[in-house]
């Protein structure tokens, strides 16, 4: 039941956002339009910026995974803006949104994670510190 929730509501925010921008979809939308509890949602998730996280780390995480290499970074890039093509309006609208929680910050952030494992990785006979690493 959880990942049927967990896909409900994002299934839900994706057609609220066809109709009006994330700084207006509330809670009580999503959970009106899956047919759920607010304690459902908050049993799943934090906020609306937390469903957003979610999809980006369960549909882009696997695309960058599989393709992400330091040899062949482009074709993760590539592979990754094909999907944002496919998927345009829902991350139009979410890319419209600036601020804490913003989808840029978890992209942001997946990227600096990815980066610096990437780092290692050419690097194997080097040990980097944490320090090197922020």
């Amino acid at each position: 039941m959880t990942n049927a929730t967990k896909l409900a509501l994002e299934e839900s925010l994706k057609r609220l956002l066809l109709k009006k921008p994330l700084d207006k979809i509330t809670i009580n939308d999503l959970t009106t339009d899956c047919g759920i509890s607010r304690m459902t949602f908050y049993y799943h998730f934090k906020d609306k910026f937390d469903v957003i996280h979610w999809i980006f780390y369960t549909e882009i995480t696997p695309i960058l995974e599989e393709s992400f290499s330091i040899n062949h970074w482009e074709e993760g890039l590539l592979a990754l803006f094909h999907y944002m093509q496919e998927n345009r309006k829902f991350y139009v609208n979410i890319l419209r949104f600036h601020g804490q929680n913003s989808f840029i910050e978890c992209l942001m952030e997946f990227y600096e994670n990815l980066a610096k494992k990437m780092l290692v990785e050419s690097n194997p006979s080097r040990n980097f510190s944490q320090q090197e690493l922020k």
